[in-house]
């Protein structure tokens, strides 16, 4: 099989049950564990297979095991609430009851920021194209015990889909949401971003095209945004209206406008 869904070694029945209804939603085989040590299970599978744990929080056992966290988002979110800027929100000029569309969902850190700013009259639909990031994420956004109710309330208002973000962009409406942004992994890794290493070995590559910009640019309102490195390629391809570039850092954003 490619992929199936089990439980830690102890886990509850209710937490069993709700494993079985998870697998079932998600079209994936539930396997009882059966005291099964994680060597054992990885000789059922040719890809790699979800434990859901006591919290009702999933890991992905690929290689390296792969598990959610909000990541850099509670500071982000914090630091708006306390009236300090943020670069990408300004750049997009994000604002409360703006419709955004995060096509490279990843773990939602920027969706949830997204999410803060926009509010509950907002709306942030995120998309993720690979399959085992998409159910990571999708679990720790109903379970993971945030400390926070407004990194709870960011994050648990996304509406995070399994969808390529190409078949997306070719069906929605002509100027449907505000803002589209995309994230795509980096041509060259910025390797000091080890945290998001289990990331890399399960992220889709699919290289982000000017096609791409020019389909996101007819649905949004406003503006699209690209993260990416200073050296990308899209830059060439199709030069930004405005590039925002940090001093002492790899990482910049494209804005183009409508």
């Amino acid at each position: 099989m490619e992929y199936f869904l089990t439980t830690s070694d102890k886990a509850t029945p209710d937490v069993i049950e709700y494993a079985r209804q998870l697998a079932e939603t998600v079209g994936l085989e539930f396997l009882p564990r059966n005291r099964r040590s994680l060597k054992e299970l990885r000789t059922y599978t040719t890809a790699g297979f979800f434990v859901l744990d006591q919290q009702r929080l999933l890991t992905y056992y690929g290689d390296p095991p792969f598990r959610f966290h909000p990541g850099m988002a509670h500071l982000r979110i914090l630091a708006l609430s306390r009236g300090e800027r943020d670069r990408l929100i300004d750049l997009a000029k994000i604002e409360a009851g703006d419709v955004v569309l995060d096509c490279t969902a990843g773990l939602c850190g920027d969706a949830a920021v997204f999410s803060h700013v926009v509010g509950a009259f907002g709306e942030v639909i995120a998309l993720e194209s690979s399959f085992p990031v998409y159910l990571v994420t999708l679990t720790g956004l109903a379970n993971y015990p945030f400390a926070d109710s407004t990194d709870r309330q960011a994050f648990q208002r996304i509406k995070l889909y399994h969808q390529d973000y190409q078949d997306y962009l070719r069906t929605a409406e002509p100027e449907s949401v505000d803002i589209v942004y995309f994230d795509p992994m980096f041509e060259r890794p910025v390797t000091a971003s080890s945290g998001i290493e289990p990331l890399r070995q399960i992220a889709d590559y699919d290289r982000l095209q000017p096609s791409d910009i020019k389909q996101a640019l007819d649905i949004a309102r406003k503006c699209v945004v690209v993260k990416a490195t200073a050296e990308s390629s899209l830059w060439t391809a199709w030069p930004p209206d405005q590039l925002a570039e940090s001093k002492g850092s790899r990482v910049v954003y494209g804005l183009y406008r409508k």
